[in-house]
């Protein structure tokens, strides 16, 4: 009976030095893992700062009358397009039309008195000669033509005035623009350079008014020395549309929408620059001007935009959502032609609509990973999935 349990002890103490001996099954390969992938490319990017910015009239003018009166007419409608010159109001006339003919009247007068006291003074001079008045009545009668020589010129431009308050009885756009809505209804008494009848906004050309930064000022004042600087723009209402219709895009379908993009960017040119930052800010403030396309857009309109200061020459360009953050900075993954994995850290420059600019860590041609990025590893074999699958 000894025997045998010395003989299953034996045979379970081999069981298990052999069972110690043999290897474990090699863990499962790990599939690829599947991701889309972007080509690199190179080109030449206009760098810009971009900006928020609201449209505004080349000309904002309020139209108030010259002379007091009642207001008769209006000659146009509300929101009309006006030309420079064109009839716009009418005061009653009346007042005005008297006004002329009493200064007519009054200088006719005046001047009549004038021709008998110089008729007066020329007698006298010949009587002082003959010595049949005194000096001092000749001079009386010189001081009558001089002071009625004045008063003409006082009816002169009284005449003047009268002409002229008239002629402002009718008031003209001062400027080609758009109008906008009538303050004061006919039948109303208006006061001159008081009363605001209307206002009139020259729409073509326009401007764009924003702000930057201080810390741009160096790169903006540098940039200008080069010439003129240009404006891309486009309405808020339009990014947002973009912006809609790029998401989730990828690959040839997200180049499509970026050249949708390029094409509705509207373009004007730095017109202006404040001579000071603000206190409260620590803003410039800028100007440009729209000079085509006008019609498309309104004062008070949102744009957002981009001030173009730099133009970069082949430089390297990824889609920005290639681009991620570690603990280590920017990085992207690129997938070699044997179709593993590479973590590079890059050197990330400016992003200009959709891309950025990779200064170092990327070539010319080499293949981004867009999607895929969770699980993905240095070493890591891949395959390429087409987008939108």
């Amino acid at each position: 009976m000894r025997q045998t349990r010395d003989s299953v002890v034996l045979f379970v103490i081999v069981g298990l030095f052999f069972a110690g001996c043999s290897k474990p099954p090699p863990p499962p390969e790990r599939p690829p893992s599947p991701v889309i992938t972007f080509s690199a490319f190179t080109s030449n990017v206009d760098v810009y700062i971009s900006a928020f910015g609201t449209i505004s009239a080349y000309q904002n003018v309020v139209v108030t009358p010259q002379v007091s009166g009642k207001l008769l007419q209006v000659h146009f409608q509300e929101g009309q397009v006006v030309t420079n010159n064109q009839l716009l109001f009418t005061i009653d006339p009346r007042d005005f039309e008297a006004g002329l003919k009493k200064a007519e009247a009054t200088l006719e007068m005046d001047r009549a008195d004038l021709k008998l006291k110089c008729d007066t003074r020329d007698r006298n001079l010949l009587l002082l000669r003959d010595k049949v008045i005194s000096k001092e009545t000749f001079e009386r009668s010189q001081l009558d033509v001089d002071m009625a020589e004045a008063k003409v010129k006082l009816d002169e431009a009284a005449l003047v005035q009268a002409r002229l308050n008239l002629e402002y009885s009718t008031v003209e756009s001062p400027l080609d623009g758009v109008t906008g809505k009538v303050l004061v209804d006919p039948g109303n008494v208006v006061t001159a350079n008081t009363t605001k009848l209307v206002t009139i906004r020259q729409l073509s050309p326009l401007y764009i008014d924003f702000s930057v930064s201080e810390q741009d000022l160096e790169r903006i004042r540098a940039a200008k020395q080069r010439g003129t600087l240009k404006v891309g723009f486009m309405t808020e209402r339009q990014l947002t549309r973009i912006e809609q219709k790029a998401e989730g895009k990828l690959g040839a379908a997200y180049e499509e929408v970026v050249r949708e993009f390029v094409d509705q960017i509207y373009t004007a040119d730095l017109a202006f620059m404040d001579n000071t930052v603000g206190d409260n800010t620590g803003a410039i403030a800028l100007r440009a001007i729209i000079r085509e396309n006008t019609e498309k857009f309104w004062p008070g309109q949102f744009v957002r935009l981009g001030l173009i200061v730099e133009t970069r020459t082949n430089a390297v360009l990824v889609p920005e959502i290639a681009v991620q953050t570690g603990k280590n900075g920017p990085y992207c993954f690129v997938v070699t032609p044997d179709h593993t994995a590479e973590l590079r850290l890059i050197k990330q420059g400016p992003a200009t609509i959709g891309y950025v600019i990779i200064e170092d860590g990327v070539r010319d041609g080499e293949r981004v990973v867009l999607q895929g990025h969770m699980g993905l590893y240095p070493g890591a074999k891949t395959v390429e999935i087409p987008a939108g699958k």
